[in-house]
Order: structure tokens, then C-alpha cells, then sequence
């Protein structure tokens, strides 16, 4: 899966409280109805900076199955790209996007719940120090550091994304982000590091391989989470969970049953279930048989996925 990064600023004359106001209740929601490749998308509301940065008033991070779906099956329709962009032209002044590779190095054992979430996140845009070579930089970030990272920060959740490409020309010179979640302003601050040695050892260390270091505290809100696992896709709001299952023969992806529990019904779930399911067999090369009900019901609303029947 590919993870995109956009790094937002508001147009000059918003507020970023008026900024945050259209991004979350105006553009999220559209983005969701018209991105239909979108597996993934979590709004990082920028809250504050921990030591100097560029402004920015959001960092928005989209996973697609393939740079490719981003590329080319970006909208559901030229009208949904239409709305999107009049949408955008609204609130936002700059955005700066890149392409990455995801590394989850810690996680909690249940994916995110949709909505806020709870707890303190820092998103840190990370530079090579100058004169290192990006393989360097790779090899020590992710052999030496992170292991460093993981025994001496007290995180809940820690996800490296490598740059893999700059979606745009004049975008800053990123090698790679972090993000590092607690479970409260206190936790930050009794957990950032774990003791004074591991604290100097982590300084010596970020000393040898990066030349900038841009922290944002950030404010997490999970528009769409959509989680992927053998025979199951499924979408968890709090306690609650919504799923679809399958079984895999060979070329065949047998689509047998979709289920969303009554407190979460009319959110569109299934659908969202339904779409990610096959478009992971389209991207698979795969035929699908839709055992499952409302997957015939949901190609029937869809005559351009038909094709994916077989």
C-alpha cells in the first residue's frame, strides 16, 4: 500500500480555526464520497510545534493500494473531481505532497476507531544530515535508530514513513516522517524518554544522521480506516465493529457476507467495505463471485465494477 503525505497550509484569509472548520466538515466528507480508491485517510490537525517549523495548519496522510489509483483513479466521476477541486480552491492555499513507504514499528493490537483519537501525536517531517546519501540515511534511520527509538521512548505507537517520491517540485526536501502517539499530555512528558541515559543516548544518535527535524503536535481524526486482513476487511468505530468476509480459491475472491451492527448503520460502512474489497481484487487480478447480498445489491448500483464478476 502506498501512504501519501500533504503537508497544508490555509488560504491567507482564513483563520486557522475557519481552515480547520471547512477542511473537517466540508472537505472530508467529500473526499470520502468521491475518492473511491481511498483505503485510508487520517486528518493531523496542527495544534502546536515542538521547537522550530514551517506553518503548517494541517498534515493530511492517504493510503491508496498503488501510487497508480491515486494517479489515474483518483474520482468517481468527473463531477466528483469538479466538486473537489471548487472545494479546495475554498480554504486551502498550498499543499505539498509525497509519496511513502509505511513502517509500523509499534501499534496497539486493535487498528483505530473512526473519529478523534484520543491521546497526544507528534508528526515529525525528518532531513538527512548534509553530505549523507539517502541509502545512508535509510540504513541508519531504520537498522540503528528505531530500535534506539523503541527501547528508550515510552510511545504507544510508532510508524516511520520512508520518501519515496516528491509529488511536486518546490516541496521541501523530506527523507522520511515519524509519528509518535502517547496516551496523554502526561504520558509525553513522563514517557518521552524513558531515562536520562536513554534521552542522551537518542540526542547522540539524531546528531549523526539528520540535518532537519520539523515536530507538529497534532490532533488525530480517522475519516476512513479501512482494515485489511486475510478472508476480512473490516472498520472499527469505538467498540463496535464493522466487516466483510471472504474466501480466496486460487483467482477467485468469493465475496460471502458483509455485516455492520445496528448502532452503525447509515454511515455507509458496507459500502466502504464493499469498494475496498473489490478494488483489492481488481488490483489482485482476480474474479469476483458476490455470494454476499449486498455486494450483488452494490454492483448493481455499480455497472463499472461489473466487469470484475466472473
Amino acid at each position: 500500500m502506498t501512504k501519501l503525505f500533504f503537508l497544508c497550509r490555509r488560504r491567507g484569509d482564513l483563520t486557522h480555526d475557519e481552515y480547520v472548520e471547512r477542511l473537517l466538515g466540508g472537505h472530508v466528507p467529500l473526499a470520502l464520497a468521491h475518492h473511491p480508491t481511498l483505503r485510508r485517510y487520517v486528518v493531523n490537525v496542527v495544534e502546536a510545534t515542538r521547537g522550530p517549523a514551517p506553518p503548517l495548519d494541517s498534515i493530511g496522510t492517504l493510503w491508496f493500494d498503488s501510487l497508480a489509483d491515486y494517479r489515474e483513479r483518483l474520482y468517481d466521476s468527473p463531477g466528483g473531481e469538479r466538486a473537489i477541486a471548487g472545494d479546495v480552491a475554498g480554504f486551502l492555499g498550498r499543499a505539498d505532497a509525497y509519496a511513502t513507504t509505511e513502517h509500523v514499528q509499534r501499534a496497539p493490537a486493535e487498528p483505530p476507531s473512526l473519529g478523534p483519537t484520543p491521546g497526544v501525536k507528534l508528526l515529525v517531517a525528518l532531513g538527512r544530515a548534509p553530505g549523507q546519501t539517502r541509502e545512508d540515511f535509510l540504513r541508519h534511520w531504520l537498522e540503528r535508530h528505531v530500535p534506539l527509538a523503541l527501547e528508550h521512548h515510552g510511545m504507544s505507537r510508532y510508524v516511520t514513513s520512508v520518501v519515496e517520491e516528491r509529488l511536486g517540485v518546490d516541496a521541501p526536501p523530506y527523507d522520511g516522517f515519524a509519528e509518535i502517539h502517547f496516551a496523554s499530555p502526561e504520558d509525553l512528558e513522563r514517557r518521552l524518554y524513558l531515562s536520562a541515559e536513554g534521552k542522551a543516548a537518542i540526542e547522540r544518535d539524531v546528531g549523526r544522521f539528520l540535518g532537519t527535524i520539523h515536530a507538529y503536535y497534532v490532533a488525530e481524526h480517522v475519516a476512513r480506516w479501512v482494515e485489511h486482513r486475510p478472508g476480512r476487511f473490516s472498520i472499527r468505530v469505538g467498540d463496535a465493529e464493522a466487516f466483510l468476509v471472504y474466501e480466496r480459491r486460487g483467482d477467485v475472491l468469493d465475496l460471502l457476507h458483509t455485516y455492520t451492527p445496528p448502532a452503525l448503520r447509515g454511515r455507509n460502512l458496507a459500502a466502504e467495505l464493499t469498494r475496498a474489497a473489490l478494488e483489492h481484487a481488481r488490483a489482485e487480478g482476480l474474479r469476483v463471485v458476490p455470494t454476499c447480498p449486498y455486494t450483488r445489491r452494490y454492483l448493481a448500483r455499480h455497472p463499472e465494477l461489473r466487469g470484475l464478476v466472473g
